[in-house]
């Protein structure tokens, strides 16, 4: 399937198409497919099967945990939630993120502050369909050294296409599994573009738009928002420093626990006790 699609782009007679069609079933008769298309290496602990690989440089690695938390403005955990080490935080928001719609339904906070993890379209909908502004950093855009950036090519709303620096349009053509518009630009015109050298390497243009874009857009404007801005500093002195705390006070750089249940109920432990502390020392202070 994968052969036949690259086939498509190809500027082939139908004689030559239907050899290279031979061709492909020839191989795939011959090999498995699994060998072609190559199996991906996960890493399993022998002792804890839960944990998961964490990479935290080229020579340093080990298995663990990372756990997600979400606390107020008095630096109170509100919930706690364990995951691999080897599991994204924009994957792991979503369980945090139930448990605190479950508990605190009736009393939603007006802003949500997250660091860049959380920039993906769904997140900011997820967010802002609730009436939560979210207070998100810059993320700088993920292309390669010497290319256009995605910024570049003009989004046109009322027409739905992309404009490129040379002009040229990029119309939607289909939409695949994940939610993601293709935009596709002529071939005729990326031929003798002036930029085809910085802009990609295959024979036409593509770009691809969420269908939640738009939530993503907003959440950057709210960026430039005072009370967004002032918001977003404090979460050096609230979330990173209930983090600081765990790990300098209370060990929670590691864990003596194995499986994803006990370090659960080891790390829910630890912030209830942190909040016991808070609490007291706001009591009685």
């Amino acid at each position: 399937e994968i052969a036949l699609k690259g086939l498509q782009d190809e500027d082939l007679t139908d004689e030559e198409y239907l050899e290279e069609i031979e061709k492909i079933i020839k191989c795939n008769e011959e090999m498995p497919t699994e060998k072609l298309l190559g199996e991906k290496e996960i890493i399993v602990s022998d002792t804890d099967k839960d944990a998961g690989m964490l990479y935290k440089n080229e020579k340093e690695k080990m298995f663990g945990y990372n756990s997600t938390v979400i606390c107020d403005g008095n630096n109170y955990a509100l919930t706690v939630d364990v995951n691999p080490s080897n599991m994204h935080d924009s994957i792991a928001f979503y369980p945090a993120f139930d448990k605190f719609i479950k508990k605190f339904n009736h009393n939603m906070p007006d802003y949500f502050a997250g660091d860049a993890a959380y920039i993906t379209p769904h997140i900011c909908k997820t967010i802002i369909d609730l009436g939560m502004i979210p207070c998100l950093p810059y993320k700088r855009p993920m292309t390669k050294e010497g290319y256009l950036k995605k910024y570049e090519y003009v989004y046109d709303e009322a027409n739905d296409i992309y404009i490129c620096p040379n002009n040229c349009d990029l119309i939607p053509t289909t939409i695949n599994k994940d939610g993601y518009i293709i935009y596709k630009a002529d071939k005729n015109d990326c031929t003798n573009c002036p930029f085809k050298d910085r802009c990609t390497k295959m024979k036409a243009k593509q770009i691809t738009r969420h269908v939640w874009e738009g939530y993503k857009e907003m959440a950057n404007d709210y960026r430039h928002h005072d009370d967004v801005r002032e918001i977003y500093r404090k979460r050096s002195t609230h979330i990173e420093r209930l983090y600081a705390d765990g790990k300098m006070k209370h060990g929670l750089g590691k864990t003596y626990f194995k499986t994803k249940q006990r370090v659960s109920r080891e790390l829910t432990l630890l912030y209830a006790c942190m909040n016991l502390k808070k609490f007291s020392f706001h009591r009685y202070a």
